[in-house]
């Protein structure tokens, strides 16, 4: 009977260190999807155009524009592409860095960061977005970013409320 006792823990901790062994292996494939670190490069800035705020977002787009890639996402009752990039000039920004992309959904919230996109990438470089049905999936933001970026979504079983 000790000797059963016995083996069935040495196979027990044989087991968990095995299992911990393997989950200690960071070799991934290159279909493997993560989340990008904070410190990993960023191809673009985004921000959502808005009337609301008028000087600050041309302004810190174009400031931006100078070294980085912004993306502005806006729709068409706030302004057009030529109202936008003569504003954007005029605060001396990039317009080459400047991807401007009109959007079918007028977003009640300008805040990007509460109900953007969730990106995930591998080693190959493919891109997935994750939608977190923001706002009680009021917010079709994610899926028509999808579309228009010919990104495959996700849709995730949790719900963020920004």
């Amino acid at each position: 009977m000790k000797f059963l006792t016995v083996t069935i823990k040495l196979l027990t901790v044989t087991t968990l260190l095995i299992c911990f062994l393997n989950s200690c292996n960071n070799q991934q494939t290159k279909n493997h999807f993560y989340y990008p670190a904070d410190f990993d490069p960023v191809y673009s800035t985004w921000f959502i155009w808005t009337n609301e705020f008028y000087e600050i977002i041309p302004k810190l787009a174009s400031i931006i524009s100078r070294n980085d890639k912004i993306t502005l996402f806006f729709h068409e009752s706030e302004a057009d592409t030529i109202q936008i990039n003569n504003l954007l000039e005029k605060y001396n920004g990039n317009t080459k860095n400047i991807n401007l992309i009109k959007l079918n959904t007028k977003l009640a919230s300008k805040w990007i960061r509460d109900f953007g996109p969730v990106y995930m990438i591998n080693a190959a470089g493919d891109i997935k977005l994750i939608d977190f049905g923001h706002f009680g999936k009021r917010i079709g933001f994610t899926k028509e970013i999808g579309a228009k970026m010919n990104l495959p979504v996700i849709q995730s079983l949790v719900n963020s409320s920004g």
